[in-house]
């Protein structure tokens, strides 16, 4: 079993509102400390407070909004047996006050390395998140079938020009419907989101190639270099280049801790 202990603070790594989509591949958990962010674990939605655990599992797919610290611990973990535990925890849970105290407590005599006093800490945070009083936080906001196929649409074309009419006609729904519906799956809005993932492909390319700021524009579904740096000001209180100049570090940093 090898593991990493993390103090994550989301504006450390990222100057934005929302993180990559990606698929995990370790074991995160997480003890949420402040912030009023959400996690979206395989479509569902899990509102970050300090009495839920997000307990993410190799293989799904996973990103963040909003602004957060938590303590994490992402591990691997080839025993079978001990395999077959983690899959009943449940993604999210919500724990007493008690329980949220001791699982601190052990994060605390975590270090990262193979050694028992760690080994044991880690046993323990298992061991209090597969009790009864580790209350699952339901199962997430399920969203309809319609309101997920157009998340899937805007996540395969946001490059491109999206027409929501068009697209609330093939799923038989009325735009403001379908807004609504969008919403409260997700947690926000349908234009919102389609911005908030032109802007991670923007910053994605910003700090991944040599491309030009027009380049960058027209490959992240913008009309324009112009509204890409009203758009990318607006959210995040710089501008591409300066955000390029600030971030290339932490871009790597967070690249080593998800490696």
């Amino acid at each position: 079993m090898r593991l990493e202990k993390i103090d994550y603070s989301s504006s450390h790594y990222f100057a934005c509102d929302i993180t990559p989509k990606r698929i995990t591949t370790k074991y995160e958990l997480e003890i949420y400390t402040k912030g009023e962010g959400t996690s979206y674990i395989d479509g569902k939605t899990y509102a970050h407070s300090d009495n839920k655990v997000i307990f993410a599992k190799p293989g799904q797919e996973r990103f963040s909004t909003g602004e957060f610290h938590c303590y994490s611990i992402h591990f691997i973990c080839d025993d079978q047996d001990i395999m077959e535990t983690l899959g009943h925890i449940p993604d999210c849970c919500i724990v007493s006050p008690q329980t949220r105290a001791e699982l601190v407590e052990y994060y605390e005599k975590i270090e990262s390395k193979r050694d028992i006093s760690t080994y044991v800490a880690l046993f323990n945070i298992i061991e209090l998140l597969s009790r009864k009083d580790a209350i699952p936080a339901g199962r997430g906001i399920v969203p309809t079938k319609e309101v997920s196929w157009i998340k899937d649409y805007i996540d395969d074309h946001f490059t491109t020009s999206i027409n929501l009419t068009a697209l609330s006609k093939q799923v038989y729904l009325s735009p403001n419907y379908l807004r609504k519906k969008f919403t409260e799956a997700y947690g926000t809005t349908i234009q919102k989101y389609i911005i908030d993932m032109r802007l991670g492909m923007v910053k994605k390319l910003l700090l991944t190639t040599d491309k030009s700021l027009s380049e960058i524009a027209y490959c992240s579904g913008f009309n324009s270099q112009s509204h890409m740096n009203v758009m990318f000001r607006s959210s995040f209180g710089v501008t591409p280049l300066e955000y390029k100049k600030n971030n290339l570090k932490c871009h790597i940093n967070y690249l080593k801790m998800i490696l």
